[in-house]
């Protein structure tokens, strides 16, 4: 990608990047921890809102409609406004949101909550990584980025703990003053080590067409799967999904037409892009759907506290962590093609293997699995956003980033409404366990699937790319 022209950009001492790089990662671990603490405490939210723990789930989906209808805005917006500034407004209505869902008192208030913070928390992530970029230089990057990267895989690490100790210990309601104090010290951090006037001279058209197409199919799609999951309001529900469809279909074909526009399906003929994005964006329907899943199964399913679970799953960014120190040399043994369907098949065989959990090791044997599935799918996942960019151009970095970015969203969205509907009908007509265990099995074998795609491909697949950050 091109270096931007902004408005006051000037060079800043090592200690104030480093800073910057707090201030945002401390903002982005404010939304991971937010995602993975909240699944940790369905179980308590059904009880005290009086539905049954796997209706909870509007609670995660919620959120998550809400990231995906604001993401394809937030490269934008940084651009064009002060991005301090949008950061700064994304913390504070973060914290107003999480306020909300405190004193939600019904599951429609709590669900409205949820989605008004997903909106809120989207754009920190793509917001925070450009006012890094932006505020320092080349020499000071690497150090900076992996601050920022550090204190955003913090949050799936502390979060399932925090969220089943607090849940255990005070209340689910406590989960979400968490962000209470990590959004000031954010947002005071933002304000005294970010300089002013971070956006551009010049920037780019805003595709509001392919914004709205994209936003509301996702969401529409989403909310027609969980209302099919219910049992009820049938034509509803297939209006809903048959809406979205149209309306992502739609978004394809102007994106064919538009030169600039949100998605620019041109760069899909990159063949490594398109592998990257096939293996990607099918492991993101797990990513979406795991959180609830194994939450679920260990606590309504197994019949684990809150706060076991949360230890048990920890296990998970554990892995992920281990895997960073093992992606070169994986990768420069195997090759992608051999290191990537590796990834793959564990990552495949790890989470359907939950599904057979029961007896007293569970608590053993699941943070095993976890552990091991971190690992797997961290690998597989450091190779796709490398292998993705081989062969762009760096004029079109922007774009294809911009492009990833939003794929992933909508796959994580299906992800979560998938899970979270074929949970409700399948427990419907057996017990939750059976549900969660059917559910479980069926996301590992979907997990699988890439693996016929990369059988195709050639050994030496992304030869030119020789490290995997």
């Amino acid at each position: 990608m091109t270096e931007p022209t902004t408005r006051g950009q000037e060079a800043v001492d090592h200690r104030t990047a480093r800073w910057v790089a707090v201030a945002t990662g401390s903002g982005v671990m404010l939304q991971t921890i937010d995602s993975s603490a909240t699944a940790m405490a369905l179980p308590a939210i059904g009880r005290a809102m009086g539905v049954a723990p796997l209706n909870a789930s509007l609670a995660i989906v919620a959120y998550l409609i809400g990231v995906a209808s604001i993401v394809p805005l937030g490269g934008w917006l940084g651009d064009r406004f002060s991005g301090r500034n949008v950061f700064r407004v994304a913390i504070a209505m973060t914290m107003v949101a999480a306020v909300a869902c405190t004193l939600a008192p019904s599951m429609p208030v709590l669900v409205a909550a949820r989605l008004f913070g997903g909106m809120s928390a989207a754009v920190l992530l793509p917001v925070g990584r450009l006012l890094v970029l932006r505020s320092t230089t080349r020499e000071q990057r690497v150090d900076a980025l992996s601050t920022f990267s550090t204190l955003a895989l913090l949050g799936p690490l502390l979060g399932p703990a925090i969220g089943g100790v607090l849940t255990d210990l005070v209340g689910w309601r406590a989960i979400f003053l968490v962000n209470i104090p990590l959004g000031l010290f954010a947002f005071i951090a933002v304000t005294r080590f970010v300089e002013r006037g971070q956006e551009l001279h010049s920037p780019p058209a805003i595709d509001l067409v392919g914004i709205v197409l994209a936003a509301v199919g996702t969401a529409s799609i989403a909310a027609g799967i969980e209302l099919l999951g219910h049992g009820r309001a049938a034509e509803m529900a297939g209006g809903l999904c048959l809406l979205g469809a149209l309306l992502l279909a739609a978004l394809v074909v102007h994106s064919r037409r538009r030169t600039g526009g949100l998605l620019d399906l041109e760069l899909l003929k990159k063949r490594t892009l398109k592998v990257s994005m096939i293996v990607e964006c099918n492991l993101r329907l797990l990513i979406g759907s795991a959180p609830l899943l194994t939450a679920l199964l260990l606590q309504t399913g197994l019949g684990l506290s809150a706060s076991a679970a949360g230890l048990v799953m920890l296990a998970y960014p554990l892995g992920s962590m281990v895997a960073k120190a093992l992606v070169a040399r994986v990768y420069d043994r195997f090759g992608f093609r051999n290191g990537m369907a590796g990834g793959v098949a564990v990552s495949a065989i790890t989470f359907a293997a939950l599904a057979e959990l029961s007896g007293s090791g569970v608590a053993i044997l699941g943070g095993v699995l976890l552990f091991v599935h971190g690992i797997a799918r961290s690998l597989t996942l450091s190779a796709t956003t490398v292998l993705a960019f081989e062969e762009i151009a760096p004029h079109a970095m922007g774009q294809a980033t911009s492009m990833t970015s939003i794929l992933q969203q909508i796959f994580m969205v299906l992800g979560v409404g998938a899970a979270s509907a074929l949970l409700q009908s399948i427990a419907g007509q057996s017990s939750d366990l059976f549900a969660l265990r059917v559910v479980t099995l069926s996301f590992g074998i979907i997990t699988a699937l890439p693996l016929i795609t990369l059988a195709r491909m050639p050994a030496n697949l992304g030869r030119e790319s020789r490290q995997v950050a």
